[in-house]
This record gives structure tokens, C-alpha cells and sequence, in this order.
């Protein structure tokens, strides 16, 4: 059997005084319970480790072979706990952030170089989907974070807005024959779920601002700016991306339907609760609402 840390050093005072009553008031034992240890510690090693005699207690043999080893174990263990009690005070851990890739595009590099610098045993992994999926995948517990458009107020959900946003259709500042809202062949790109979607391009359908069935559906928003850009095509956008990444070469298409947004972080309440996923949110909540 092996012997705990307070056998060890419940010896180490029985050493050192030599005298059972005196290690047991160092200890703050009383003698019965440091004798019981002693004997508990003889019989898991199977010797004898003092004789009793007039002077005091005297080692034996396998008792001085202990004692030699004895201060190096306990070394070790202080050091193995110092170790311990510092990496439980450095945050530290592996979270899943959940983020569509365009959005992270642009959030990331906001709150994502702090982060790494100052706490370099927190890992951060990156899924990319859309908001909804994404708050789904928070709520199952399949994501830590989600930075998403409009999440669903969940009972098990925390919501933390960050910044507002809209949704609208965008053309290059010299629009092309096909970002013309009335051409029949003009083309509209945008993600599948803002294509498809009641607000935004079926919207404009019904609403007559836009006559083309004709669409071309991306995963990616940079795409759809890179279209806008080039005059290939109506952009679906929200009003951030498009500041972001065209930098002023492309403008909202006049008298298009526009939606409210917010973007806001989440996670559940019930499973983060160390001081790691503490931090990472803190982290981006004052980096996202001090940049909207």
C-alpha cells in the first residue's frame, strides 16, 4: 500500500522531535490519533520504523532508510502541488467559437490578437455556420460561444448584444445594366438563407423594388462584395460587411428594403462557468461594443 502525504509527514515530525507527545502538539494531533498514524503507516509498508525507549524514539533500520527518502518525496509532492495550484490559476482550456466565416472575418481580428497574447493556454477553435445552427449548436452544448445575427431568446441561453446592423441590397457606385433592380436578366447574389429568406430578396420580389429571378447563392459575403464590386451583381449584405470590406466603392440600392440586425454573443449559462471561458467572453465583449 502506499503512504499519503500526511503519513509522511506525520514521520517527519516523529523524526525530528523524537518524542510522540511533542510531534503530536506540532502537529496539532492529539497523541492517540499521531500513534494510529504511525501504525497505519508500519502496516502499509510492513516494518518497524521506531523502537520506543527511555530517551525518546530511535529509528530502525528501514525507519532511517525512509527518513532518507522521506524529505525528497515531500519535495516532490510540494513541488508537484505549487505546479498544480499555478496552472488551476492560469486560465487555460480548449473552446469551440461558432461564427459564420464572414463575420469572423471581420470580429476576430478585433478581439482575437488580446486574447492570444495574454493568455496563451487558452485555445480557441473556430466552427463556422450559420447564426441559426450555430445557437442550436450552443444550446446542445456542441459549441462553447456563438457570435451570431439574432439569436433566439432560449431559457438556457445567455445573450449579450454587441453591436447593431442592417440588412440590405447593395451596387457598385456605378451600377452595371445587371444591378439594375428593373432588368429582368440583372442578378442578385447573397447566402442561401438570405436568398431564400421572407425579408430581403423574396421581399423585394413581391414588393416590385427587384425584377429578376435570377440569383447566384455563395457561402462566403466576401464573395457577394467582390460581385457588387465588380458590377456582376445585387448584393444581399449586412451594412457592416459591406462598409468593411469594399471601403466605400459600393452604395445601398435606392428604395430597397432594409432589415434591423443585432450580433450579439451567447453561450449557456449553466456550462461556462471557469475562469478561461469567463475571460474569453469578457475579452470580446469589451473589444466588439467599444468597435461597433
Amino acid at each position: 500500500m502506499e503512504l499519503s502525504v500526511q503519513n509522511l509527514i506525520a514521520f517527519e515530525a516523529l523524526v525530528q522531535t523524537g518524542n510522540m507527545s511533542r510531534a503530536a502538539e506540532r502537529l496539532g494531533l492529539s497523541q492517540p490519533a499521531l500513534s494510529w498514524s504511525l501504525r497505519q503507516m508500519e502496516e502499509k509498508l510492513g516494518v518497524t520504523l521506531f523502537v520506543r525507549m527511555k530517551s525518546g524514539m530511535a529509528l530502525t533500520h528501514q525507519g532511517k532508510i525512509l527518513q532518507k527518502h522521506a524529505h525528497e518525496l515531500r519535495n516532490d509532492w510540494d513541488r508537484f502541488h505549487s505546479a498544480l495550484q499555478e496552472n488551476a490559476n492560469e486560465p487555460q482550456g480548449t473552446y469551440t467559437l461558432g461564427v459564420f466565416q464572414t463575420l469572423a472575418m471581420f470580429t476576430l481580428p478585433r478581439f482575437y490578437p488580446q486574447l492570444a497574447m495574454a493568455y496563451p493556454h487558452i485555445d480557441l477553435k473556430l466552427a463556422h455556420d450559420g447564426s441559426q445552427n450555430i445557437a442550436e449548436g450552443v444550446i446542445k452544448m456542441k459549441y462553447d460561444f456563438g457570435l451570431v445575427a439574432n439569436p433566439p431568446r432560449h431559457p438556457d441561453l445567455t445573450i449579450v448584444d454587441l453591436y447593431p446592423d442592417q440588412v440590405e441590397f447593395w451596387v457598385s457606385n456605378e451600377p452595371s445594366p445587371l444591378q439594375d433592380p428593373q432588368n429582368p436578366v440583372a442578378v442578385v447574389s447573397g447566402t442561401e438563407g438570405m436568398l431564400a429568406g421572407a425579408f430581403g430578396y423574396q421581399e423585394a420580389l413581391a414588393k416590385g423594388v427587384i425584377r429578376s429571378t435570377r440569383v447566384l447563392a455563395t457561402t462566403d459575403l466576401v464573395v457577394v462584395v467582390s460581385l457588387v464590386k465588380a458590377g456582376a451583381a445585387i448584393g444581399l449584405l449586412p451594412k457592416t460587411i459591406a462598409d468593411h470590406f469594399a471601403a466605400g466603392s459600393i452604395k445601398p440600392l435606392a428604395g430597397g428594403p432594409i432589415k434591423e440586425d443585432v450580433i450579439s454573443l451567447i453561450w449557456r449559462h449553466d456550462a461556462q462557468r471557469t475562469r478561461a471561458s469567463r475571460i474569453i467572453r469578457e475579452t470580446i465583449i469589451q473589444a466588439l461594443k467599444a468597435n461597433k
